[in-house]
């Protein structure tokens, strides 16, 4: 609901305000917002939320030396290939990958995953090499014409990217964080904050290329200042955005919902039981 909430929300704000020009296959696009299963995010995460029940089938019928097989497996297929050959690959069975990843080290914990001095150098070597790879390749492509200096890290299955993802994981899952209300609150919007600044074309146009003009400040003498201070200040709007949602719409909603689902429930278990007696009768 937070996502077609969106969605919908904005495309109409847009064509209201005259920025986006109404077509049919723009709005059936926005009607239907699955449209793709190799780079749109969020489709492709609620898509692969519906393969986990499967998986921790999958996952709970094998052991150890078959789930480390299964990630030999599926690293090779997805990291290796994926980072030397470019290997095309789908977002909602890359999921699966990272799930298979996350499941092996919750289900079989090593010491060294508790321990926060190896998995915090990990993440800094990890880093390191993801920004030596970067510097390197930047070289080469003055050499070499359209050879991204991004060509290691570029997406999400590169072996660097990967290393970087799993040892940054590992290292805050060791941290003792006491509760903090504002870290939570930040964190219940975050999702929102990526549905609103990416929510489409004619966002990207209107945010990053009109408003912002990425493009035009490039060679700005406060470039990295104005660039910090852009990302700053989009993500603190759209979480103050997300906050007011959840507060004036998704809270009201719910409170009605469970109200009337609770007594719809009741109904069906009612006359589930009147029916089961009458079973058991005959």
């Amino acid at each position: 609901m937070q996502w077609l909430f969106y969605r919908y929300s904005i495309y109409a704000i847009f064509l209201a305000m005259g920025y986006a020009a109404f077509t049919f296959s723009g709005f059936a696009k926005t009607a239907f917002p699955i449209n793709s299963i190799a780079q749109n995010f969020t489709a492709c995460f609620v898509i692969f939320w519906l393969f986990i029940p499967f998986l921790n089938v999958l996952i709970s019928h094998m052991n150890e030396k078959q789930h480390i097989c299964l990630l030999l497996l599926t690293g090779f297929t997805y990291i290796i290939l994926g980072t030397v050959h470019r290997v095309t690959m789908n977002y909602v069975s890359w999921f699966m990958v990272l799930y298979l990843i996350s499941s092996y080290i919750r289900l079989y914990p090593k010491a060294w995953f508790s321990n926060n001095k190896i998995c915090g150098a990990l993440l800094f070597l990890s880093l390191a090499a993801g920004i030596a790879s970067i510097v390197g390749c930047a070289w080469v492509g003055t050499k070499i014409n359209k050879f991204s200096p991004f060509f290691f890290v570029s997406d999400s299955n590169t072996f660097l990217a990967v290393a970087i993802g799993v040892s940054a994981f590992l290292f805050f899952k060791n941290l003792r964080i006491s509760y903090s209300r504002f870290i939570n609150t930040v964190a219940a919007s975050t999702f929102g904050v990526l549905l609103i600044h990416a929510s489409g074309d004619a966002m990207r146009q209107w945010l990053w290329k009109d408003t912002v003009d990425c493009v035009g400040h490039y060679n700005a003498k406060f470039m990295p200042l104005y660039a910090f201070g852009c990302v700053a200040a989009i993500f603190a709007v759209c979480i103050c955005i997300d906050i007011l949602r959840i507060k004036f719409l998704e809270k009201p909603f719910f409170r009605v919902w469970d109200k009337y689902w609770d007594a719809f429930a009741e109904k069906l278990r009612e006359k589930g039981d009147r029916l089961l007696k009458k079973l058991n009768v005959g």
